[in-house]
Parts: structure tokens; C-alpha cells; sequence
């Protein structure tokens, strides 16, 4: 014979059980037991029934090693009888929680009933493979619920059918997650907003936001600004005077090689070179000679030093055809860093122009380090220009100490007006500081006028100069 299971929600479970055959006083025994626990069992539920839990809430035990609940051995005789099939409604689900074996009615998991009046609920029966059948509580609903399908290969119910029986998420917990992502955003940004004042320091935000009542707030001073005349403006002061017993124009540019100070006067103004663009045909030969990586000829050499000693001017013409004339000469000035000299055409080397700034760059890639000359470059212009003629030791020699000076003079009468242009450009050490000094003239009468024209010029710039 079989087991028979019957429950309610609004009572406690009663077992009731029946064997037949050799069985029958055990079972009569087992019944008796059964009837003497009923009151109690009443008494229980009663008592649950006050706090507002129902008497079939059983709670989950951890799973066994076939999964589902564990079997709780209660002295009672296995049942050989098969359960009943998929899909049947059993009579009354067993008190006591036990995980039936394969052979008999599974135990029916029920849940705790929903606020509100309930109607009975049904178990029902599933047979699951390898660990007998199982019964899931479905409560009695106005609406037709989806039937639980069971696959018997995978031996556990769906996850969308068990997904009812999952304990929901406390709405405390996001709470507290909530919080604590919260504070982690604040903390910063008020740590922030503690880090600056409460109002600008001008005392207003577009105008509109004042520093509060009783505030005190120090006006930001003004950048300072420099009252007096800038370098520019003294070295042409210095200058003046040397130009008002002068006819005709004169240019300065200077810098002080230690401080990198610098002023020019005449910005802008174009001066042709006549012979002081020998240093320049000089530098072209010798970055060109390089970028070819080897060392000046001996012919070369010979005409350069012609070039810069003794001004010589075929000399000069040959190595302006070396250099490859004038596109050769601007393309070394534009490496070198020159922007405002443009060489002569034709040959008329003489001719080229320039100002007194340009000719400040060039001094510069001459005798400064930072420079596309080499060392080696450098100390031979050094040589040559520190060792002129005697006839040719004038100009910006005059602003230095004594045989300080290295330098290159140019000068040129004008067949069209036959009014002279004398230029000088070098270093010269003076006190201790070196400087370089760039004097460019023109319009004057005679070619001795320029000369002293040009030697109070650059005295004057050196004087202006020391006396920062």
C-alpha cells in the first residue's frame, strides 16, 4: 500500500499512516504516537499563528550530496511502494521534512503564505532522475499559471520556475550601497570647495557677487611696469648726439655676449655691405666646407685670408664663385639665422644689403657657441679677423681695450652721388665684458669723416652699455 499526504494552511499537519500486512501493530504503534503529539502540534501552530507565521513554513536545510534536502532519520520503515507519477496531486505532504528515497513520495517544499486570506495550496509532484521525486508548492491563484516543465535529464527544476523561490534583494542593502557611493563623491568635492576662498579676490563673480559684510580683502596689485626708457631708446639717445654733427645716416646694433642684452637703433634700415660682407662669403665657405665634411683647400685658405686681413677684393670674387655667389650666400645666411640681407646680383658682391640687426646675427653665428659653425670653423674666423691689417685696425676697435678687437670694416664710394659708405662690425672686449658691436653708415663726404663717424658710434653704444 501506499503513503497518503494531505496539508492546510489554517491547521497544523496531521500524518496519518497505514500499513498492511506482517506491518500492521508497528504501524498501529506509530499511529498512536501520532495522536498523542496532535494536541501539542495544535498548540505549536496556534502559537505561530499569534506572532503571524504560518505552521507550514519549514525552513531549507543545506543540500545533500544528490542536492535537494537532506534525509533526518525517524525510525521509520522505507516504503517499497513507487510514488505517484509526474504531474499528480498528492494527498498530504509529509510533517516531519524527510527527503523520501527514490522509491518513495518526495518531501513538498513549502513557502510562507502571502499577506492576506489564502487559499489551500496543492503540491506537486515532479520526478526528478537519480534522486526520487520532489514536490514544489504552487498556491491556489484566480489566474492559470504556466505549468512547471521538468527536464528529466538535467535532474533540477528551471531556473525560471525556481526563480519564485529566490529570497529577494533587502532594499536596506542598496540603501547602504547608495550611501557609502555617495559619500565617496562628496567627500572630495568638499574637500575641494574647503580648499577655496568663498568669493574671488576681486570680490565678484562677473560683477554680481560681493565679498560678505565685515570681509577683509587686499586689492591685488597691478604687474609693475618699468618707467624708464627702454635699451633701444638709451643706446638712440647715446647715439643723437653723434648724428647731429654728422651728415648723412648711422646705425647701431649691440650685445653684451655675457648678459644677452641687446639694442638696436635704426630698425629696419637697409645699408649696403661693401666689404664687411667678406665675413659673410666667409662663414658660407666655411659651413659649406662642413656639410662636405672636409677641410678648406689650400687655395681657399689663401683667399681668405686675403679676403679678411687685407681686404683683397679678387680674393673675394673667388670665393663668392666658390660659394656659388649670391644663391649660395643666402642659403648659408638662412641657416645661419640672417632674415634681412639680400645678396648682390651679377657678381656685385659689394653691393649686397643689409641692416644693423642682421649683421648683429651674423657677429653672433661667428663667435657664439650656440652657432651651425664648428669649433673648429669658429676659431679660424677668429684668427683671420683677429689679425687685420694695420691700415684696417679701425672702427668698432675703438669701443674696446686695447688689440681686443676682432673685426671687418667695409667701405665704398658711390659713383652716383660719390658720398661714401663706411661700415664696421666685430667683437671687442671693454671692462671685462664683450661685446658685439655693428656700425652701418652711409651719405658721408669723405671716407675719414666715416671712419670717425663710425669710431664715436660704436663708443658711444660700448659707453651707453657699461654703464647699465
Amino acid at each position: 500500500m501506499g503513503r497518503a499526504f494531505s496539508a492546510e494552511r489554517a491547521r497544523p499537519t496531521v500524518v496519518s499512516v497505514r500499513w498492511t500486512g506482517k506491518r500492521a501493530d508497528r504501524a498501529e504503534r506509530l499511529n498512536r504516537a501520532v495522536r498523542l503529539n496532535r494536541a501539542d502540534r495544535a498548540d505549536r501552530a496556534a502559537s505561530l499563528a499569534r506572532r503571524g507565521r504560518s505552521p507550514l513554513s519549514i525552513p531549507r536545510r543545506p543540500a545533500g550530496p544528490h542536492g535537494g534536502t537532506p534525509a533526518r532519520s525517524t525510525g521509520k520503515p522505507p516504503s517499497r511502494n513507487p510514488g505517484p507519477a509526474t504531474g499528480q496531486t498528492a494527498a498530504s505532504p509529509p510533517a516531519t521534512g524527510t527527503r523520501p528515497r527514490s522509491d518513495a513520495p518526495a518531501l513538498c517544499t513549502l513557502l510562507p503564505p502571502a499577506p492576506g486570506p489564502q487559499p489551500a495550496p496543492s503540491c506537486t509532484l515532479h520526478a526528478l532522475d537519480g534522486t526520487g521525486p520532489r514536490y514544489s508548492q504552487a498556491a491556489a491563484a484566480p489566474k492559470a499559471k504556466t505549468p512547471l516543465t521538468v527536464n528529466p535529464q538535467a535532474g533540477r527544476i528551471p531556473s525560471a520556475a525556481m526563480s519564485r523561490h529566490r529570497t529577494p534583494t533587502r532594499p536596506g542593502a542598496r540603501i547602504s550601497a547608495v550611501a557609502a557611493l555617495t559619500a565617496l563623491l562628496l567627500v572630495p568635492i568638499g574637500a575641494a570647495v574647503l580648499a577655496f576662498p568663498a568669493w574671488p579676490e576681486d570680490g565678484a563673480v562677473g560683477g554680481t557677487h560681493t565679498a560678505p559684510a565685515g570681509a577683509v580683502h587686499t586689492p591685488t596689485p597691478p604687474p609693475a611696469t618699468s618707467s624708464g626708457p627702454s635699451l633701444d631708446e638709451e643706446l638712440d639717445a647715446a647715439i643723437e648726439a653723434v648724428r647731429a654733427e654728422s651728415p648723412g645716416r648711422v646705425s647701431v646694433a649691440l650685445m653684451d655676449m655675457d648678459t644677452g642684452q641687446s639694442a638696436t637703433t635704426g630698425e629696419g634700415e637697409a645699408y649696403v655691405t661693401a666689404s664687411i660682407v667678406k665675413a659673410d662669403v666667409l662663414a658660407a665657405l666655411l659651413l659649406q666646407a662642413q656639410d662636405a665634411q672636409r677641410p678648406l683647400t689650400e687655395q681657399e685658405r689663401q683667399w681668405a685670408a686675403a679676403m679678411i686681413r687685407s681686404s683683397d677684393n679678387a680674393a673675394t670674387t673667388a670665393l663668392w664663385e666658390v660659394i656659388g655667389g649670391s644663391d649660395g650666400l643666402a642659403e648659408a645666411n638662412r641657416r645661419l639665422g640672417l632674415r634681412e640681407t639680400v645678396p648682390g646680383q651679377e657678381g656685385l658682391w659689394g653691393l649686397t644689403e643689409t641692416t644693423p640687426a642682421d649683421q648683429l646675427r651674423l657677429l653672433s653665428a661667428l663667435f657664439d657657441a650656440d652657432s651651425a659653425l664648428s669649433d673648429t670653423s669658429r676659431d679660424y674666423v677668429r684668427e683671420l679677423m683677429g689679425a687685420v691689417s694695420a691700415d684696417q685696425d679701425w672702427g668698432v676697435s675703438a669701443a674696446g681695450d686695447a688689440r681686443s678687437a676682432l673685426l671687418k670694416n667695409g667701405w665704398l664710394p658711390r659713383s652716383d652721388t660719390g658720398l661714401w659708405v663706411v661700415n664696421s662690425v666685430g667683437l671687442v672686449e671693454r671692462d671685462g665684458r664683450r661685446l658685439l658691436i655693428a656700425v652701418l653708415s652711409d651719405g658721408q663726404p669723405t671716407r675719414a669723416a666715416g671712419i670717425a663717424l663710425v669710431e664715436s658710434a660704436a663708443d658711444g653704444a660700448a659707453a651707453c652699455f657699461a654703464a647699465l
